[in-house]
């Protein structure tokens, strides 16, 4: 039973595009619509958030649904004007919470922003900050680990699979008082809703109402066959690939949940987009060669191209082993075409040295050495 409720609860998370249709990738890996004001730049933003919201106050504390919300203000210049937002701030996330002496928030902005750079959002937006914490020996660790967090997003979207945008910003933290509590870097992560409005087969957000009765009077057998139906190859493919040049061990495969947001497809299927890669090996923030799925690194284009192979010949359970080896066949090519603009990314990001980029370069240069399908 205990098995049951996790593959029940994990449903909701499970991938999905075209079913093994070769051309699934075209409308999801290209976003038809240009982004809001906000996701539309690469500059850092420079803004002021003015709130009594207690950024070190979580440390330690249970994770909670629901934290207390706290009135502020958020000001930044943009397009020759000022703009002033009234916001409401909560704390959110669990992990980063347990350890970081900078809480990570949501931020709700209220009120008319048309014109403004936040014209376009309609719902609240996570917020990374800086941890600081047992973690860090300094602040500038901190922010090389911040900063590299917010390369990963940039590297996936390169990768070319779905993903959220990001934008960074330079925050001041002031009181009401207008004391500063820190001025660090930050950055937005782009909410469901415009995420939804870039890619043409995403077409609502998942959740309990959508599977709301799907395994109703079924046994557990029929429950497997059910979760089985409902996979759709190409995007669980994606998804373990993606994760994979990330190193990214704090998430599961298809029966494990793990900080993603999931979105019905046109076709009725799940399709799952991952975000928070703080933990990721290549942010720093955890020593860089430990394991991600059974495999340990270092990595080498060998380690990468055996996991690979294991993963696209020995499917999970209730997955068919034959039909993701096609997936993997179809994918490989198409996505290892994308080496470049991976790279590219990498090294076009201004805010990091070239030595703290290094081992980003060369884990996603050896990643996609290992992608590209071998010689015969």
């Amino acid at each position: 039973m205990h098995n049951l409720f996790w593959m029940l609860s994990a449903v909701v998370l499970l991938c999905g595009c075209r079913s093994m249709d070769a051309g699934a990738l075209k409308d999801d890996v290209v976003p038809s619509k240009a982004p809001v004001p906000l996701f539309a730049a690469e500059d850092v933003v420079a803004m002021t958030l003015t709130s009594d919201f207690p950024y070190g106050a979580y440390q330690g504390q249970p994770h909670q649904d629901d934290y207390p919300k706290f009135a502020g203000t958020l000001s930044y210049d943009w397009n020759g004007h000022t703009f002033t937002h009234k916001v409401k701030v909560q704390a959110r996330g669990s992990g980063r919470l347990s350890h970081c002496a900078f809480a990570p928030f949501k931020i709700d902005l209220k009120g008319d922003l048309g014109q403004s750079l936040m014209e376009g959002i309609t719902s609240d937006m996570k917020v990374v900050t800086h941890c600081d914490g047992a973690f860090f020996p300094t602040t500038e660790k901190a922010d090389e680990v911040l900063l590299k967090e917010y390369l990963l997003y940039k590297i996936l979207r390169a990768f070319g699979i779905p993903e959220f945008d990001v934008r960074l910003i330079k925050m001041r933290y002031l009181t009401p008082t207008g004391a500063l509590v820190a001025d660090r870097y930050a950055f937005f992560i782009e909410p469901k809703e415009n995420l939804v409005t870039r890619y043409p087969s995403l077409k609502s957000d998942a959740d309990e109402a959508f599977l709301k009765g799907v395994f109703d009077g079924l046994s557990p057998p029929e429950i497997e066959k059910k979760i089985a139906d409902l996979i759709d190859l190409p995007g669980y493919v994606m998804s373990n690939l993606g994760q994979l040049l990330l190193l990214n061990d704090d998430w599961g495969g298809l029966l494990v949940t793990g900080n993603a947001k999931s979105f019905v497809t046109d076709t009725g299927k799940v399709f799952k987009v991952h975000y928070d890669f703080d933990i990721a090996a290549l942010t720093g923030k955890v020593p860089f060669g430990t394991s991600f799925h059974g495999y340990t690194y270092p990595a080498t284009v060998a380690s990468d191209r055996a996991w690979i192979e294991h993963f696209c010949g020995t499917a999970e359970q209730y997955v068919d082993a034959a039909a993701t080896q096609l997936a993997c066949n179809e994918l490989r090519p198409k996505l290892a075409a994308n080496a470049g603009a991976a790279l590219a990314a990498v090294d076009g990001f201004p805010f990091l040295s070239t030595a703290q980029k290094s081992e980003i370069r060369q884990r996603v240069a050896t990643f996609f050495q290992a992608l590209a399908p071998a010689a015969p």
